[in-house]
């Protein structure tokens, strides 16, 4: 029985541990699992003093609850009340199967959930969501690439899990990890990578599990896409492992449709393993049985589930089911802990269907077409009881007019579709390659485009597009991304538009390329009835290319190519002609401005069908075309890599995917050929005969010399009249073979393969992710998975997602939402990487487990052994002499990858240095309060985490992964370069680099190395420390390095150098200055002083001259360089301020003091008592 006395219940909340009510500070517990405040065993009774002068006594037995399990079964009765929806706080950790998540708990919950990034809130933000508005009832936790031991990958998930013990949270992949990992369990690399892969999953009947079954031969197979997992040995005692793999063994998609799973057999299975849910394949000491990989855990005392497999995938079996008991699981919750807030919220049904303002609002980067379906769902309840603002005139929360932004009322262009159609036309002529060269062809076919369905079989393509310059309406639109747009002026550019007329203009695109699109698009309206009759549902409108580097409008962080092609071209197609390859039918079809009544197009297009038809009926056959030509070229393709090459970017790609930075990555190289002149489209002509393919192109935009030559099978995005958008990916291809037997073989070879299986698995979950983040909440459906089609020259797997549009946005918003296709959008850590070729991302904590590096860049075939490394790390080592910190490390350094045999294989090389001498209690003290002249404050306020390991990344032995990866660029530069190493610096006959690094400051002077001696010693002895100044030369540096402006090489310098800790100041070159006796500032030389005079100087043939600048030069600078410098600081400044302020300051920082997060929850409560 269980029981709570209480001298005012309405004043407590009631968390719920699987059916069982315990007061906000006083947690049940069965025996086992008994750690908090004082317990008296004897009679199972718990006394606390919660909040003075309330007294709450708790009792529980639990006669179900075997070795530290919950019951299996729920024993309360049904409950009176429910909730009419559900609300979840769904955070995303820059995941691609985020939005499937969404769409389950949208069908599930009764109301979308709200997605927030998990950098997006601080946790006073979330509390305040969660405690004060209680604007959600749950939390889900989502997938993610990386680590939750990662601060960049995991963001604010982690104290999340700490601080709300009291809310249901669920955590999937990245968000279970993230729970194990937060209460003390370590997280490992997997036995192997597992990715798109089904595994058999054994349950031990907990609430999270109800009515799925658990085992072999079950029927619950699962999903996974993880490399790294839960050590099932180092779990504490408060987390419960309640899912595990049956065996090693994974299976294939095609394995789990043929199934022999049988009810019957599941119940008895079922029923004789769950044991009352106690059953475990583990003992809760933490040893493994088995070989078997842990898929979920629940915390002993807190709402708190994690799962390691996908159940939104949607190849998961019961996947909706864990989503629906994750619902009940939150219902009984808040029902046994504020029964009468239920009653409540589900008579104000449509009020509490609002989000808050503040989530819509002030959250950067958060989409608005989720904001904008919440407004679409409030709206909807909203017509049976009308909602008002307690504020006159104020908008209702969160909600947006998406009417006037879909329909603008300014620069709307009315227009007026003229078309005419020709029966059974197309055969006679010839077919669709007659007609385009007929009406197109003549002049190199200059400013055309042909949509070309050149394979029609099965009626995979029904309809053929094409047409070219001529209308009144048409115009080509160009677009490159400017220079700096990856950086600050995130997909801005110059846009070209060259009118019907021949006349160009420029102008400059701030909110890029895709946005300009999309208010084109929107701004033309014509009459639904003009195009009444027609069987295809394009009808003219912008016909061209996008090029991948436009993915910086789509979310990407960066692009690390600069094509050398526009990043956009289109054209706007105002006069078409359709072939209806199904009835052989021809459509033309004009596009007028509404007040123009005449057709000429229209006309002189149909004497030529018509001219055309008559001259193929006279000469009785098939109309034969002009030869086209194209020139001969020798030589045969080269590779832009070698094979050599390839290899190491495979094996880098599988260090990715070891590391959980990538579920697939897809790697591709260009071959490349030189023919000279030749005719375009003669080759594609050649290409479309050779290799017919359903979506195949032609598009030339001769203006940029630039034409495409496109022969695919596969189409990226299709959205119909009605609404439906749809996605038809391939992953698996196979070639055709040569005898019918063999092509057979083949097709049931690409059916059953289990890695082609897994491609495409995670490409269907990948876009119905990013199906679902423009269609309607539950229609994003898969009707056709893992299908083999037959083209002429290959087999493919082929899978259609479908799903309906929301009216609110747009169908540029659906391209923008979906591009590039098939990709996983990269997130790189945040500050802990530099370089863009040569990179270097540092890692670990002062007294964590360990530092290091991860080097990216280095080149193959290099000799490297731990050994160069450790010396230079040896250098920086503590507790070398009494100037030093006492801390012993060691240091010691191992390369884990990246190096075999003594050489480097061109892959990242990853440096650990063990932490041995962690001191971690030294800062228990230090952990609720900031230590002067260091970073602790600045840390905290950034992130809101009170790191308890020696100031988190911001200590200074951070460097040793500098000094590791610095001590191999040293060996590099010196083989590339010709660079002066150290050693070769010194002059031997007086001083040897030895005797230099045995001085504890290696000062080459012996005489000045005394004198700060006494210098350090006077202050040591004060407990006060004293600064100084280092000296690197560079000899032998290569002119040209960096580039001009804002990249300039003394800039890169600067930034290496000041963020090095404690550095304070940086100076270059020979304008070194220094204090004179009275204070002032003065350089010590002044080389440039005196320009306009006669100067020595050398010409670019390195001759000496003397040469006058004629020019205009200042006497003094200094005045005019003061707004220089103002506005240099400025735009620097902005920039960092800009980021910090979108990622971290949209809302208030909790001024108080954060928790630890390693802080014990067993001190936390002996504090709140």
């Amino acid at each position: 029985m269980n029981f709570t006395l209480c001298s005012s219940s309405s004043e407590l909340r009631y968390p719920l541990v699987e059916g069982l009510p315990y007061t906000n500070k006083n947690m049940l517990e069965s025996e086992p699992f008994v750690k908090v405040d004082k317990f008296n065993k004897k009679d199972n009774t718990q006394v606390f003093n919660h909040d003075a002068g309330k007294l709450v006594m708790s009792s529980n037995l639990m006669p179900q609850c075997l070795n530290g399990s919950y019951v299996g079964k729920n024993n309360l009765k049904e409950p009176g009340w429910k909730l009419e929806f559900v609300r979840t706080l769904l955070i995303d950790n820059y995941d691609s199967y985020t939005y499937n998540i969404y769409q389950e708990l949208s069908v599930i919950n009764g109301v979308p959930p709200m997605v927030v990034r998990n950098d997006e809130l601080t946790l006073k933000d979330i509390c305040y969501y969660l405690y004060e508005e209680t604007s959600f009832d749950n939390v889900v936790i989502s997938p993610g690439p990386g680590s939750p031991t990662c601060p960049a990958d995991i963001g604010i998930c982690l104290q999340v899990l700490l601080d709300c013990w009291d809310i249901p949270i669920l955590g999937v992949c990245l968000g279970h990890q993230a729970l194990g990992y937060a209460h003390g369990a370590k997280v490992v690399h997997a036995p192997e990578p597992v990715h798109g892969r089904l595994s058999e999953v054994e349950h031990n009947g907990c609430r999270l599990f109800n009515d799925i079954p658990s085992g072999h031969n079950s029927g619950f197979k699962v999903v996974r896409y993880h490399s790294l997992v839960i050590d099932a040995e180092s779990l504490p005692d408060e987390l419960i492992p309640i899912a595990w793999t049956s065996s090693m063994d994974a299976l294939s998609f095609i394995e789990t449709q043929k199934s022999d799973f049988s009810s019957e057999y599941a119940a008895g299975y079922f029923s004789e393993k769950l044991k009352n849910g106690s059953y475990s394949p583990f003992s809760h000491s933490g040893k493994m049985r088995s070989v078997k990989v842990l898929m979920g855990i629940m915390h002993s005392t807190r709402p708190h589930y994690g799962v390691q497999f996908h159940p939104e995938s949607i190849a998961t079996c019961h996947g909706r089911q864990i989503f629906k008991n994750f619902r009940e699981i939150t219902e009984e919750h808040w029902l046994n802990s504020r029964p009468s807030f239920i009653k409540k919220r589900n008579f104000d049904y449509t009020a509490c269907l609002q989000m808050p303002q503040r989530l819509f609002t002030e959250v950067p980067g958060h989409q608005q077409l989720v904001n904008n379906a919440d407004g679409q769902l409030y709206s909807k309840a909203s017509r049976s009881s009308l909602v008002q603002n307690s504020e006159s005139n104020a908008s209702c929360s969160g909600m947006v007019d998406m009417v006037n932004l879909l329909h603008p009322s300014a620069g709307v262009k009315y227009l007026k579709l003229r078309w005419k159609k020709f029966k059974h036309l197309a055969g006679t002529v010839g077919g669709a390659k007659n007609i385009f060269c007929e009406l197109f062809g003549h002049h190199k076919a200059e400013n055309t485009f042909w949509l070309d369905s050149s394979s029609i079989e099965k009626r995979r393509a029904r309809f053929s597009f094409m047409g070219g310059k001529g209308g009144t309406l048409w115009k080509q639109l160009t677009f490159k991304l400017s220079e700096r747009s990856d950086k600050i002026l995130k997909g801005s550019g110059f846009l070209s538009v060259e009118d019907a007329q021949g006349s160009s203009s420029s102008t400059f695109l701030d909110e890029g390329f895709l946005d300009f699109l999309k208010k084109e698009v929107l701004s033309f309206c014509y009459d639904e009835r003009d195009y009444e009759g027609l069987p295809f549902d394009f009808h003219g409108g912008y016909i061209g290319y996008m090029g991948y580097s436009l993915k910086v409008e789509c979310g990407a962080s960066s692009n690390c190519h600069k094509s050398k092609t526009p990043d956009a071209c289109f054209f706007f197609a105002d006069n078409l002609v359709v072939i209806d390859h199904c009835s052989d039918d021809v459509y033309i079809l004009s596009i007028k401005e509404e007040c123009t009544s005449t057709t000429p197009w229209l006309d002189n297009t149909e004497q030529k069908l018509l001219s055309l038809k008559a001259s193929a009926t006279e000469e009785g056959g098939e109309p034969t075309l002009q030869a086209l030509r194209s020139s001969k070229c020798q030589g045969s393709f080269i590779v832009d890599k070698s094979r050599e090459e390839y290899i190491k970017d495979v094996d880098k790609c599988l260090e990715y995917i070891k590391d959980g930075e990538s579920y697939e990555l897809c790697l591709t190289t260009q071959m490349r050929k030189r023919i000279g002149e030749m005719d375009s489209l003669g080759l594609y002509l050649h290409l479309r005969e050779k290799n017919p393919a359903p979506y195949a192109a032609w598009l030339n935009f001769s203006k940029e010399n630039l034409c495409v030559c496109c022969s695919s099978p596969e189409r990226f995005l299709r959205l119909d009249r009605n609404g439906i958008l749809e996605a038809k990916p391939i992953k698996g291809t196979i070639a055709r073979g040569a005898t019918l037997e063999e092509d057979e073989q083949r097709k049931l070879q690409l059916q059953y393969s289990e890695k082609d299986q897994a491609e495409n698995l995670m490409i269907v979950d990948l876009l119905r992710n990013d199906l679902g983040r423009v269609c309607e909440p539950g229609s994003v459906h898969v009707p056709h998975l893992m299908d083999v089609e037959s083209y002429a020259t290959v087999h493919t797997m082929v899978s259609t997602i479908r799903g309906k549009k929301r009216s609110d946005v747009s169908a540029v918003d659906c391209v923008r939402a979906a591009f590039p296709g098939g990709s996983m959008t990269e997130v790189q850590a945040a500050g802990n990487t530099t370089g863009n070729h040569f990179r270097v991302t540092t890692f670990g904590e002062s007294h964590g487990g360990g530092v290091g590096c991860v080097i990216d860049g280095c080149p193959p075939r290099m000799p490297l052994s731990a050994e160069d490394l450790q010396g230079d790390l040896d250098r920086r080592r503590p507790g070398q002499s009494r100037i030093t910190t006492p801390r012993k490390e060691t240091d010691t350094c191992r390369i884990l990858s990246g190096v075999h045999e003594g050489v480097t294989t061109g892959t990242p090389i990853l440096v650990l240095v063990p932490n041995t001498d962690q001191r971690g209690r030294v800062y228990d003290e230090m952990s609720v309060a900031y230590r002067p002249s260091l970073a602790d404050r600045t840390y905290d306020q950034k992130y809101g985490i009170r790191s308890v390991q020696g100031g988190g990344r911001s200590s200074a032995r951070e460097t040793i992964g500098r000094v590791a990866a610095g001590a191999l660029v040293l060996a590099y530069v010196s083989q590339f370069q010709k660079v002066v190493l150290p050693e070769e610096l010194v002059d031997h006959h007086t001083l040897t680099l030895d005797q230099i690094e045995s001085n504890i400051f290696r000062c080459p002077d012996p005489e000045y190395a005394e004198k700060m001696n006494a210098a350090v010693d006077a202050v040591r002895v004060k407990g006060e420390s004293v600064g100084g100044v280092v000296t690197c030369i560079v000899r032998n540096c290569p002119p040209g390095l960096g580039s001009p402006v804002f990249d300039k090489l003394e800039a890169e310098l600067a930034k290496a150098a000041m963020s090095i800790p404690a550095t304070k100041g940086f100076e270059i070159g020979s304008g070194f200055f220094h204090l004179d006796d009275q204070g002032k500032i003065r350089t010590r030389t002044n080389r440039s002083g005196g320009i306009q005079k006669k100067q020595n100087t050398v010409t670019r043939d390195k001759r000496e001259i003397e040469l006058r600048a004629l020019d205009c030069f200042d006497p003094c600078v200094v005045p005019r360089a003061v707004p220089i410098v103002e506005a240099a600081i400025a735009l620097a400044l902005v920039d960092q301020l800009m980021a910090d302020f979108a990622q971290c300051h949209m809302f208030p920082i909790n001024p108080d003091l954060q928790d630890p997060v390693r802080q014990p929850l067993v001190e936390a409560m002996e504090a709140a008592a």
